[in-house]
This record gives C-alpha cells, sequence and structure tokens, in this order.
C-alpha cells in the first residue's frame, strides 16, 4: 500500500492562494457596497456616543485603536441606531489610532450629524459614503499574498 506524501510547497500555495482570496473578496465586497451607499437617502442623526478603544494592549508598541461612534437617527418616524462609520471602518489598521482621533473630534457626542441609510432597508447606515483608500489597500493586499505565493511555490 502506497503511502501519502504531503506536499509541503503544494500546502503552502493554497494556504497563500486562500488567505489571499478571502482578503480580495472581503475588500471587493466592501468596495461595492461602498459605491452603492454613495447613493443612498440622507437623513440627520444625533452622536450618543463617541469612545475610542486599543484592539490590543495600548502599551504595546504598534497597538490598534479602533473609533466606536453610535448615533441614533429617525426614517418615516421609526428611530434606529447604529454605529458605522463606513464600509470597511471595521476592519484592521496601523492608521486607526490617529483616524480614530479624527472621527472623535468630527462626531462629537450629542452633535447632530448627517447620516446615509438604505432606502431598501433603513436600518443600515453609514456615516461617510464611498469608498475608502484602506479597502482599495486590502484589495491589493490580498492580490500581493497570492502573487507572492505563487512565485515562492511555484
Amino acid at each position: 500500500m502506497d503511502k501519502f506524501v504531503f506536499d509541503r510547497d503544494a500546502i503552502l500555495l493554497i494556504l497563500f492562494i486562500v488567505v489571499g482570496l478571502i482578503i480580495f473578496l472581503t475588500s471587493f465586497w466592501l468596495v461595492l457596497k461602498s459605491i452603492i451607499s454613495k447613493g443612498w437617502w440622507q437623513t440627520e442623526g444625533q452622536i450618543i456616543n463617541a469612545e475610542i478603544f486599543s484592539l490590543n494592549y495600548p502599551t504595546e508598541p504598534g497597538s490598534n485603536y479602533k473609533a466606536k461612534i453610535y448615533y441614533i437617527y429617525e426614517v418615516d418616524g421609526k428611530e434606529y441606531k447604529s454605529n458605522r462609520i463606513y464600509f470597511g471602518s471595521n476592519m484592521p489598521s496601523f492608521l486607526k489610532r490617529f483616524r480614530s482621533q479624527k472621527y472623535l473630534l468630527k462626531y462629537s457626542k450629542d452633535s447632530t450629524t448627517r447620516v446615509y441609510y438604505d432606502p431598501l432597508n433603513e436600518s443600515k447606515a453609514v456615516l461617510e459614503t464611498g469608498v475608502h483608500v484602506e479597502l482599495i489597500f486590502s484589495m491589493a493586499l490580498g492580490l500581493a499574498i497570492i502573487f507572492l505565493g505563487c512565485i515562492l511555490f511555484l
């Protein structure tokens, strides 16, 4: 009976391709949603809480920070609550500390702001529409991982 032998390079190639595809496709989906959000309707909303927190230990070098902006808005007499700043704002990024501080200043607690909501599903909303640069970088990262895997293991 022949023994099945694992090809380490083939397994690593598959791993690189799968990880790269997941990153690329997730980013691509968020880009599509970001583009669609440009056509969403708008209403006034109120910021009910704004905070910044660390995704890991704040004393570690390179700590990731995230802004959480909670807001309420009303559509046709019904109140909704959300915390999405824009599509992709939940993705990890090393630049989030500076961006998070910017969002805390821009969307301070108890302030009013423009909210963009999906007219087909009013419970989906964002504070900012359009494609943000980190989505493009994430798509490029996914493709780079696939490319690197092909170079290293083919």
